[in-house]
């Protein structure tokens, strides 16, 4: 069974805004035409006496306008609740309904700047998501980084004692994080301790195994990953949030030869 699962980038300012910019556009329509329809409503009803009830339809594109342009929709209140006070006034000519009808416009504009203000909370808190999911793909892109480094750095200081490719063990056991190694067959060629742990495995099955039978990777990258990707391992109950840094092992020919995975446990998986 596949343990691995991919994770998707998390979505940028940018396209926050884009989505905010489509869904502003959409709701145009819809604003107008229960603005007509509300305004038609009105004059139909108090042109027939009848001065309760239809006045909620007022609701829906206050509700609208509001929640998808917020200053822009509270100016939008102000002219709605003023034309319904004046169809009330100048259509009836009841001068006791006049209370009636500007208690209701005081709802229509409390209405708006609830949801206006509602509105501006839930953005500022999607746009502090988003700056959080950044930074921590900053952080991500720089402990990789970091960890490349270190792992060029065992590369060249055994390089002069190693004939074939890959690691020496000393070299990977001493890196506190998962490594692996395979070949072009697929062949595991060396580990460490901790890609053990992870992967439930003893040093000898591992090194008997093929890459895919360790079920951490699907699909198996053949080539270098210019950004690490996120795998949740694990059972439901302890999952463990892995970003792996793959890259690849040249001959001295400069023919591919061996893929090296290394990988960086996340902040809230096992062992944090």
């Amino acid at each position: 069974m596949i343990q691995g699962k991919m994770n998707r980038a998390p979505d940028s300012l940018g396209d926050l805004e884009t989505r905010s910019g489509l869904a502003r556009l959409c709701a145009l329509p819809a604003i107008i035409l229960l603005t007509v329809l509300s305004l038609a409503l009105s004059v139909i009803c108090l042109s027939v006496g009848y001065s309760i009830v239809f006045q909620n339809v007022f609701y829906l594109p206050i509700l609208i306008a509001c929640y998808c342009y917020q200053k822009k929709g509270l100016f939008y209140t102000a002219s709605v609740a003023t034309a319904y006070f004046l169809l009330t006034v100048f259509i009836t000519g009841d001068d006791s309904l006049i209370v009636p009808a500007l208690v209701r416009v005081a709802f229509f504009m409390i209405v708006g700047v609830s949801v206006v203000i509602l509105t501006a909370k839930k953005n500022d808190a999607e746009r502090q998501l988003e700056r959080q999911k950044e930074e921590i793909s900053a952080i991500i892109a720089e402990r990789t980084k970091v960890l490349s480094e270190q792992l060029r750095m065992y590369i060249e200081r055994d390089a002069a004692h190693c004939r074939t490719i890959g690691f020496t063990d000393s070299a990977i056991n001493a890196i506190s994080a998962p490594i692996v190694v395979w070949g072009t067959s697929g062949r595991v060629i060396k580990t460490n301790p901790k890609f053990l742990e992870l992967a439930g495995k003893t040093m000898s099955e591992a090194r008997s195994m093929n890459i895919s039978e360790t079920g951490l990777f699907d699909p198996i990258p053949d080539e270098p990953c210019d950004a690490p990707i996120v795998l949740e391992h694990g059972s439901p109950d302890n999952p463990v949030r892995v970003a792996w840094f793959f890259t690849e092992i040249r001959t001295p020919e400069g023919k591919h030869g061996s893929m090296v995975a290394a990988g960086m446990i996340l902040p809230g998986g096992k062992g944090e």
